[in-house]
């Protein structure tokens, strides 16, 4: 066999390279591997994070984690729906939400992950149930088809609508997911 490796001549350079990059690779691709299963967050998960920026009044962008190479994730509070983009409130909740949480250490309690793998979250910045303050100060409407079962959402919300808070300030105020609904076929038109 000595003779006919020889008779060939020795292996390209990229070829001899690559045999011995080969357990090298396999190790680091092994690596990388176990460390994504392992800060894999699934619901169910509590831990620590930091908000990086606020979208609107019920999601953000936080990273995982204190250190600035934990993994950044898109937030979604779980159990409310805060005025959307262009609807009156808008602003003002998600200014609300931006002086609760922004640029503070806070901790989620994961409770799925959506279809835009989203994290959806029931939050805490120290002792305030962030979630539930969104309500208590109208700047969020208790999600009933999320969260059906959460009583102290719907307390809140009715104390805030009685004593006409936030959005509850208007005679009528429309609902997000009633106002999605009805924009939906406006976007659409627009789409083509």
């Amino acid at each position: 066999m000595h003779a006919e490796h020889q008779a060939r001549g020795p292996a390209p350079a990229p070829l001899r390279c690559a045999r011995r990059a080969t357990p090298i690779l396999c190790v680091l691709i092994l690596l990388s591997t176990a460390t994504s299963a392992w800060s894999a967050v699934v619901a169910g998960d509590t831990l620590s994070a930091e908000v990086l920026f606020v979208l609107d009044g019920d999601s953000l962008r936080a990273r995982l984690g204190t250190t600035p190479s934990s993994e950044e994730r898109e937030l979604r509070l779980w159990g409310i729906d805060a005025p959307e983009k262009n609807q009156p409130g808008a602003d003002i909740s998600r200014q609300a939400l931006k002086t609760l949480v922004h640029g503070k250490t806070i901790t989620i309690h994961v409770i799925t992950v959506d279809q835009f793998e989203r994290l959806v979250v029931q939050m805490r910045v120290g002792k305030t149930n962030v979630n539930l303050s969104q309500i208590e100060h109208g700047h969020a409407w208790w999600f009933r088809r999320f969260a059906a079962r959460a009583t102290a959402y719907q307390a809140a919300e009715a104390k805030a609508r009685s004593g006409h808070l936030g959005v509850w300030a208007d005679e009528q105020p429309e609902a997000p997911w009633v106002y999605r609904d009805r924009m939906a076929p406006v976007v659409e038109a627009q789409d083509k």
